[in-house]
């Protein structure tokens, strides 16, 4: 199954790496409809508004998606969305590509796809897409053609597997999420425990599906919410994004050509892979804080580095320096996601919530994404024509900020069971309110009783369940 969505994962992200690698035949194709369909001269500025334009309609992509498709997930099963639906948009989107290649000029660059793979499909493109290869107005169609063509193959595999037995459970559906462990983990797994584990889980909440109010109105889950937001920020609110959409063009600022850009992107990708295997080893082993602290200094060192080389760009050009820089720029870039801290915030989700507040906390935290990057993505290219250093400095400053306040509030979830997790977080969020009960002053210590109300009535746990009881079974009624 991992195989399966592992070259799924890798057709979406050449999808994806298109806009980058391809940045020459798309600029032409870009010059030809600004003169051919509207009658305009292409300038530097009409290019980084086109530009612009294009990079948006990722986050519009992701906007319907988190609307539309995120809640199929829940009514319709894990398998559906992940398979059917996201074949038919991988489909989709190699169909817009390829109507874009045979000249009808139709903008299909929008992939709204997951996408784990990025070192194979880096490997894939940056080794054929260069001008002397694949990388021409000519023959790029092979890019979409092959991923048309490869996702039939991945989707026929993929058809056999059952959907998730956590889906199953919550359905009601228990005699096929014992198959679906067996299918997984093999006759020989502790399958009744393992669904006893899971029904556990899914009895944290009374409500089947809890809205984002609720969610923030519980003091513990909204402490969930807060260091969900901090990561995110921490992690999306950065040039990583940009780097990688503009790849070519901040190596020919730098100094490199196309063609050694293409070969530089690709003999890092090569000399780190294995690198992209020690992720899971150090969520594994040193826990989620420490590889969250690993991968913080060497994004902030990244954030430093690339502002210091912009300036130096600006105020003296390109030289044999602002190239050294930038490789260590791109060498990071690579570092960072291979320590597996990408995987945290999704981790986080599913073991700070219970499975009912998942699908809200999970589309809060998408359009918190798209909030963040298309701001980003958008202005780039206008600052950039103008002073690109500025551009830079709010990343350096905010990642000071939310690491120091992940430093202090992060837990570490490693091995822990989610029913756990949030009944420790509850206790500890708990302890800190019962100071507030002993108030002095009657207005704090009844908002304190209120608040510890509403927290206690969503919340299915032992402390829960000992402060929250019925007033139908009160002496007087």
């Amino acid at each position: 199954m991992i195989a399966c969505f592992l070259l799924l994962d890798t057709l979406n992200q050449v999808q994806t790496l298109m806009f980058s690698t391809l940045a020459e035949v798309i600029t032409e194709m870009n010059n030809h409809t600004l003169m051919n369909h509207f009658g305009l001269e292409p300038t530097e500025t009409r290019l980084a508004m086109m530009n612009s334009i294009m990079t948006t309609t990722h986050e519009i992509g992701n906007a319907l998606s988190i609307i539309f498709l995120l809640p199929v997930a829940d009514y319709k099963g894990r398998t559906f969305a992940a398979i059917h639906l996201r074949f038919g948009i991988t489909i989709a989107v190699a169909v817009c590509q390829l109507l874009a290649a045979c000249k009808f000029r139709i903008s299909g660059f929008a992939s709204t796809a997951l996408i784990f793979s990025f070192v194979f499909g880096k490997l894939i493109m940056f080794s054929t897409s260069s001008p002397s290869l694949l990388g021409t107005s000519s023959l790029w169609f092979i890019f979409p053609l092959f991923v048309m063509i490869s996702s039939v193959v991945v989707y026929i595999l993929l058809l056999r597997f059952p959907d998730s037995p956590k889906w199953l459970v919550q359905q009601k559906r228990v005699a096929e999420a014992i198959d679906a462990i067996r299918f997984y983990h093999g006759a020989e797994s502790k399958i009744y425990e393992t669904v006893n584990n899971v029904i556990k889980e899914n009895s944290l909440t009374k409500e089947n599906k809890l809205s984002l109010k609720q969610v923030w109105e519980n003091d513990t889950l909204r402490q969930s919410c807060l260091i969900i937001l901090a990561n995110m920020m921490f992690m999306q609110f950065d040039t990583s994004y940009v780097l990688s959409i503009y790849t070519i063009m901040f190596h020919n600022q730098a100094g490199f050509t196309t063609q050694m850009a293409m070969n530089i992107n690709l003999i890092i990708t090569i000399v780190l892979l294995p690198t992209k295997f020690v992720g899971t080893i150090l969520l594994d082993t040193l826990g989620r804080r420490p590889t969250f602290f690993i991968a913080g200094i060497m994004q902030y060192t990244k954030s430093i580095l690339i502002f210091a080389t912009s300036i130096i760009i600006f105020i003296s050009g390109s030289s044999l320096i602002t190239q050294i820089m930038y490789l260590g720029v791109e060498f990071l870039a690579v570092l960072v996601p291979a320590t597996g801290v990408n995987s945290i915030l999704v981790l986080f989700v599913s073991e700070l919530f219970p499975p009912s507040a998942r699908t809200s906390v999970g589309q809060a935290m998408m359009f918190g994404s798209m909030l963040i990057n298309t701001p980003i993505v958008s202005v780039f290219p206008i600052v950039n024509s103008i002073f690109p250093p500025i551009f830079f400095v709010p990343f350096v400053i905010t990642q000071v900020i939310f690491g120091i306040y992940l430093y202090r509030n992060m837990p570490e979830t490693r091995g822990r069971a989610v029913y756990d997790i949030i009944e420790s977080m509850d206790n500890e969020v708990g302890s800190r309110a019962a100071s507030i009960l002993d108030e002095k002053l009657p207005l704090i210590r009844n908002r304190a009783r209120t608040l510890a109300s509403k927290r206690n009535s969503i919340l299915n746990i032992e402390r829960s369940r000992a402060v929250t009881f019925d007033h139908k079974f009160t002496p007087e009624n």
